[in-house]
């Protein structure tokens, strides 16, 4: 299916179908928006590789086309803070290869998934139709990809072959969150019953997995919506955000499994203090904290982390949070998919967070500036807050280069259609 898509990408790119583009590299390069899809026609067809490789060399491609079509814009804040980002990892990965011995191979891999940030360069010379209409296409492949896992769950008849978890079922796309709650406010100005049907789609399989982080990262980013829309009334804001709490605890009520689930998180911060983890978020904060322990007790780790070595080429048991990894008889030392600080922390150490940390805030700051002229700067701005405040303990996906796509166009996009350079 990967290289079908590939494929077509090419196709399209050559046809200059740029919307649709940006769709498929989405696509590839989330792995198929993080389901875990386990069905070889989807993963390994015809022969073993990566599925978002594919993605990558597509993005290749199409950032070289625009380059050389429509030209590029190097400087501006985002730009700027992107550029010495990059830097610094490209960087630390030549500090790996000369001191650490790391080789090349693992550092190029490692690379490979942020060179999506890339994308800032070139998005000022897109059109506003291709970077909403890519946005808009993924929205519906969401809503799509949530009605395969609805009817498969509650069917019990398989179409397609999902890996679940024990007694929770297929985990949703990681879009399920932004969809879920973009439709909710009606940001593509559709029916009322079409926005709040797609809505609720998205939604069920958060419910039905019982993915709290999911779940409460929707209610965080509906909060933060309401609490900083510029044109409303506080009144009118305290009365929708009870009105939210209001409807929260109702589906609570009629949920005991949530239920159960909310309140074993709260109990699980009071052993945290202990440093013993007895579930999925006490093992989060300690998987992180243990990093972040062990990479300040030296200057060097401190500064650049543990570098970029992979999984495989790292024979050393430093830490004891973790996935057991049959193969090697030990628990995964240095990659993990539910924890974003604790790549970084490993990865790049305290410098490669701050300049992270920079490059995200800038991007907050300038949705949050612009806030006033529309409520779509306000809904991304939400987004953006809650995902590295809170989503981020359960989920990496805002350490790729892929997560930033739209985040990043969308702005360009908003800012006005005389910003953009048009071909004449």
């Amino acid at each position: 299916m990967d290289i079908v898509l590939f494929l077509l990408g090419l196709g399209l790119l050559f046809r200059n179908d740029q919307t649709s583009v940006l769709t498929i590299i989405f696509f590839l390069c989330s792995v198929y928006l993080q389901l875990n899809i386990e069905d070889t026609l989807f993963t390994n067809f015809l022969f073993l590789h990566n599925v978002n490789d594919l993605g990558i060399v597509l993005y290749i491609l199409f950032f070289f086309k625009i380059l050389f079509t429509r030209g590029a814009e190097f400087t501006g804040v985002l730009q700027n803070a992107v550029s010495l980002l990059l830097l610094f990892l490209f960087l630390n990965g030549i500090y790996d290869i000369l001191f650490n011995g790391t080789s090349p191979i693992d550092v190029v891999k490692f690379l490979r998934s942020r060179l999506l940030l890339t994308i800032v360069y070139i998005v000022p010379r897109l059109y506003i139709d291709e970077v909403n209409g890519s946005f808009r296409q993924v929205a519906k492949i969401t809503v799509l990809a949530c009605v395969f896992i609805i009817f498969q769950t509650l069917t019990s008849i398989e179409l397609i072959k999902f890996s679940s978890l024990v007694e929770r079922g297929i985990k949703p796309p990681i879009t399920a969150i932004i969809f879920t709650i973009f439709y909710l406010v009606n940001y593509w100005n559709l029916s009322k019953f079409k926005t709040y049907a797609a809505s609720f789609i998205c939604f069920m399989p958060i419910a039905l997995n019982m993915k709290m982080t999911y779940a409460i990262s929707v209610l965080l980013i509906l909060f933060t919506f309401i609490l900083f829309r510029s044109g409303l009334a506080m009144a009118k804001k305290i009365t929708a955000v009870l009105f939210v709490i209001i409807i929260s605890f109702g589906f609570l009520g009629i949920s005991d499994k949530f239920a159960n689930r909310l309140t074993g998180m709260v109990q699980e911060t009071n052993t945290i203090s202990s440093g013993q983890s007895s579930g999925n978020f006490s093992y989060r904060i300690l998987h992180a904290k243990e990093r972040l322990d062990y990479i300040t007790k030296n200057t060097v780790t401190a500064v650049r982390g543990i570098g970029y070595v992979s999984e495989a080429n790292y024979h050393h048991k430093t830490f004891k949070f973790g996935c057991y990894n049959r193969e090697r008889n030990r628990v995964d030392q240095l990659d993990n998919g539910d924890i974003m600080w604790s790549n970084i922390f490993v990865r790049v150490g305290l410098l490669g967070c701050l300049f992270y940390l920079c490059f995200f805030g800038f991007l907050m700051k300038m949705y949050y500036e612009n806030r006033s002229h529309s409520d779509y700067y306000t809904l991304w701005f939400s987004y953006l807050l809650i995902t590295i405040l809170f989503t981020s303990l359960g989920n990496e996906t805002m350490w790729y280069g892929y997560f930033f796509m739209y985040p990043i166009s969308i702005y360009f996009a908003l800012q006005s259609e005389e910003y953009l350079v048009y071909d004449t």
